[in-house]
């Protein structure tokens, strides 16, 4: 994986002040140097790679088979030239063996890509590294490995399924669904391990349906909106279900408190029309 670096606003700013811009890259022997997603050259066995460039906009990255990108560049002018330390390590690549795909891949807790396949390789930063691979409705796998340059490490995993599980979280404890633009709707997050139909109720402390119905939950977190309608100020009971598991949460709802959030929005967005109008009145009748 490579990051792109953009320095087109320094190229741009430095042509001002000449035809041509030269633009030595420093890292280490053999380290690809991209510009416009073209390849330019290759650091020299001296540390070096010396580019001229006229005015311009620039795209250049750096890498190779065998080198990754890390971080950001260091960039330095000095008189007529420009100096950019390209921050690349030198890299091995991962196969991952999974009884499922896909795989997500961390390594030293970033994030470096996904595998799909086990014909896929991943490139990763060499040396002695934490990874943890990942994959949806599985548990976590974490490995240290040593990565040597320019080799590619084989990693067997064989995921383990999650427990199916199901929570439900509410935005709030209490909503006010009168009309005020402030707190009218309610959150519902469902998280799931699993993907399923579901059922999703609201009932009222007497045990009547005010809401229900048939939602589709996916893995991970899952937003459902209720607006109130059709419910009383009182407590509420707010359940779904999923074949045999079951989740809920009680929320309240209290309209007694307006706090006039429509109405002050209103009038400063009035204000602020008004205030446009003139001045584009005052502006173009000078």
């Amino acid at each position: 994986m490579k990051r792109i670096l953009l320095i087109s606003v320094l190229l741009i700013s430095i042509s001002l002040f000449s035809e041509t811009v030269r633009i030595i890259f420093v890292g280490d022997p053999g380290i690809s140097v991209y510009v416009n997603f073209t390849l330019a050259g290759r650091i020299g066995e001296n540390g070096r790679l010396s580019l001229s460039f006229s005015s311009g906009d620039f795209t250049v990255s750096a890498g190779g088979d065998w080198y990754i990108q890390t971080g950001e560049p260091q960039i330095v002018r000095m008189g007529d030239e420009v100096l950019v330390f390209l921050s690349v390590e030198k890299a091995s690549k991962i196969r991952i063996l999974s009884n499922v795909y896909p795989v997500y891949v961390f390594v030293d807790g970033n994030y470096y890509g996904e595998v799909d396949s086990p014909s896929d390789l991943l490139k990763v930063p060499a040396g002695y590294r934490k990874i943890a691979l990942k994959s949806d409705g599985y548990k976590d796998v974490a490995r240290e490995i040593a990565f040597p340059w320019k080799e590619v490490i084989s990693v067997p995993v064989n995921f383990e399924k999650l427990p199916k599980e199901l929570k439900i979280y509410l935005s709030s404890s209490s909503f006010s669904p009168n009309g005020d633009w402030y707190n009218d709707e309610l959150e519902i997050h469902v998280y799931s391990t699993f993907k399923s139909k579901a059922r999703l109720v609201v009932k009222s402390e007497e045990g009547k349906e005010v809401l229900s119905e048939d939602v589709d939950l996916n893995e991970g977190d899952n937003v459902f909106k209720w607006d109130g309608k059709g419910a009383k100020d009182g407590a509420y009971e707010i359940t779904v279900s999923a074949g045999n598991l079951k989740a809920s949460a009680e929320v309240r709802v209290d309209r007694s408190h307006y706090t006039y959030t429509k109405e002050w929005t209103i009038a400063l967005l009035s204000i602020v029309l008004m205030s446009s109008a003139a001045l584009i009145y005052f502006t173009t009748h000078r």
